[in-house]
């Protein structure tokens, strides 16, 4: 499978990586944002009761829908497994749907 191109690669899909794919997106630039770095399922929350929870979805929902209205391509599910320098000044990110290649990388989550 041949690595998809773009110009920046945001790593982390929280607040942080939401608002910098937001303004490259203002500035014209194209950016994909990954769910974060690493295996899927490492995180563990500490929100366990039922208003914790409520809270939770309330703001993955929020979240969500910031980033449709700023209409940013952002990968639910989708974690950087590896990240290095390409030939010239590209960067190589692997995860478990393919590679992607991007000029820039901005690394927002990173256990």
């Amino acid at each position: 499978m041949p690595a998809e191109s773009t110009n920046t690669v945001v790593i982390g899909a929280g607040l942080p990586g939401l608002a910098v794919a937001s303004e490259l997106s203002r500035r014209g630039i194209a950016s994909v944002v990954l769910e974060g770095m690493g295996t899927t399922g490492r995180r563990h929350s500490v929100m366990a009761d039922s208003v914790s929870l409520s809270e939770r979805s309330e703001l993955l929902r929020l979240l969500r829908g910031y980033a449709a209205a700023h209409g940013l391509d952002v990968r639910h599910s989708t974690v950087a497994r590896t990240v290095k320098r390409g030939t010239g000044c590209q960067w190589i990110i692997h995860t478990e749907q393919g590679v992607l290649q991007a000029d820039s990388l901005v690394i927002t989550d990173c256990p």
